[in-house]
C-alpha cells in the first residue's frame, strides 16, 4: 500500500469516526506530511459525500474548510457521482424499507 493510499484511508476513517466535526478531521489531515495532505482531504470529503448520500452537503463543507484545502475539496466533489447515482447505490445496498405494522 502506498503512502498516498494510507493517507486517503486516514482521511476516510477519521471522517467516518468524526462526521460531526469536519474541522477536527481537517486538522488530522493537515497535521502530517504535506505530501499526504491532499489524499487525506480527498478521503475525508469522499466519506462525507458517502455519509450524506448527496453532493450539496459536501459543497457546503468545502466552504468551511481552510482556504488551502478548499480546492482539493471542490475537486473531490466534482469527481463524485451525481446525487441520483449515490441514492440508487445506497438504496441497492440497504434494500427496500421493511414493512411497518399499523399500530391501530
Amino acid at each position: 500500500m502506498t503512502s498516498r493510499a494510507r493517507a486517503h484511508g486516514v482521511g476516510t476513517q477519521a471522517m467516518k469516526e468524526n462526521v460531526n466535526d469536519p474541522k477536527l478531521v481537517e486538522s488530522v489531515c493537515t497535521g502530517g506530511d504535506p505530501e499526504r495532505k491532499k489524499p487525506c482531504v480527498e478521503g475525508m470529503v469522499g466519506m462525507y459525500i458517502n455519509h450524506h448520500g448527496a453532493l450539496e452537503p459536501a459543497r457546503e463543507l468545502c466552504g468551511r474548510l481552510e482556504t488551502p484545502d478548499r480546492g482539493t475539496c471542490h475537486e473531490t466533489v466534482g469527481r463524485a457521482p451525481r446525487c441520483s447515482t449515490l441514492r440508487a447505490r445506497s438504496t441497492a445496498r440497504r434494500g427496500p424499507p421493511d414493512a411497518v405494522a399499523d399500530p391501530l
